[in-house]
């Protein structure tokens, strides 16, 4: 238990600070996924020389991504809007080129910045983009079927006012490449609704806005699988991150209604460790002193079962008189992979190699290779939990 996670950067390239802080609290080892803006957020939050010292205790680890995926969208609101996966990465953004720029940036001398740099380069590992991930993801657009699943079950996360028929995707059709879904989904009504309860989100429910998180979650149990860990993600991106996994299965198992793989995991003892690190009440600093000590607590907990117990013993031990154990409380929440329903009948009758109906895609493959080897695709919800906890 708590002993690996993946932390990638919001849609606005920009990492929830506070979040990775809790992050820290509670794993033994977080690896953040960065590109250039989240970089100089994590070397500004720790400072140069904490950041190095923390990335040799193995307590963070970096890995940069100079290329990550998107929804390429078409003929914006008209019958004729078009969608497609795509890569982005920009010209200059290589780590050896940017690093040496954050940290002369940070510290404020050109030689030291350099020579800082030059330490941390070899420690961050750069993660390729794989180009199968953009297939894996068109297969999934182009499936009427599995639209209608994760659509539902990401507009009744994000916006539970809105009443949903029964079909809400009619089709999805390949236009020379592109790919069109005819929905009836009312975009304008559901962004109203969702704004009423995140009253300063700009956010936009679209057909992109919910191919987006399809993408996402194919690209996150991608890196997450590769690197062994759980993940750390948003409420939305569970429930499509939960679906996608339970498809995998589907389509290697007779019988998708009789897996169970994921349990909901409440601990109602946390503390507000997240919001004084975002309003700079407290620093990472001041958590890593705190981490430093704990440090017993921490290995302690490894190769437990997940629960609730465990989590409140682990907690009262490593803040009891401090900084944190003073916070306000609330509520955290995870998605424990129980890996229910995994098993012989998952392989198919000739292994691993042979199809039980619908082939697998190559990510698909991989991902079913790493989850029978044990991997286990559990999940740290970022964000408050009144709303989840009061439905």
């Amino acid at each position: 238990m708590f002993e690996s996670i993946c932390i990638r950067e919001k849609e606005n390239g920009l990492l929830d600070l506070g979040f990775l802080a809790e992050s820290m609290l509670f794993y033994q080892e977080v690896r953040v996924i960065v590109r250039v803006a989240a970089l100089k957020q994590v070397v500004a939050a720790f400072g140069p020389d904490r950041l190095l010292e923390t990335i040799q205790s193995g307590r963070l680890k970096l890995s940069y991504m100079d290329t990550m995926g998107a929804v390429q969208t078409l003929n914006f609101g008209t019958f004729n809007e078009l969608h497609a996966p795509i890569s982005v990465s920009a010209v200059r953004h290589k780590l050896q080129d940017v690093a040496p720029e954050i940290f002369i940036s940070a510290i404020g001398k050109s030689g030291a910045g350099r020579r800082k740099a030059n330490r941390l380069v070899p420690m961050v590992d750069v993660l390729p983009f794989d180009k199968a991930i953009l297939t894996a993801a068109r297969a999934d657009f182009l499936s009427t079927d599995f639209l209608n699943r994760a659509f539902r079950a990401v507009l009744a996360e994000v916006v539970p006012d809105y009443t949903l028929s029964d079909v809400i995707i009619h089709s999805t059709d390949d236009v020379n490449g592109s790919i069109r879904v005819t929905t009836n989904i009312d975009y304008a009504l559901a962004t109203a609704l969702f704004r009423r309860r995140n009253p300063t989100s700009d956010t936009k429910l679209s057909t992109a806005y919910l191919l987006g998180q399809i993408l996402n979650a194919v690209l996150d149990l991608n890196i997450a699988a590769n690197c062994n860990s759980e993940l750390a993600t948003t409420h939305a991106s569970s429930v499509t991150m939960q679906l996608k996994v339970r498809d995998v299965f589907g389509k290697r198992n007779r019988s998708e209604s009789q897996l169970t793989s994921f349990q909901d995991l409440v601990f109602s003892e946390a503390k507000a460790v997240r919001e004084v690190i975002n309003s700079g009440e407290k620093t990472f600093g001041e958590l890593l002193d705190l981490l430093t000590k704990a440090e017993k607590f921490r290995v302690w907990t490894k190769g437990h079962e997940p629960n609730a117990e465990l989590c409140k013993e682990y907690y009262r031990a490593i803040t009891n008189d401090s900084w944190i154990d003073k916070l306000p409380g609330k509520t955290s929440r995870w998605v424990i992979f129980t890996g229910a329903g995994l098993g012989v009948d998952a392989l198919g009758a000739g292994g691993l190699g042979t199809a039980v109906g619908v082939a697998l895609s190559a990510v698909d493959q991989f991902m079913l290779d790493k989850l029978v080897k044990g991997w286990k695709p559990s999940q740290f919800i970022e964000g408050s939990l009144r709303r989840f906890v009061g439905r």
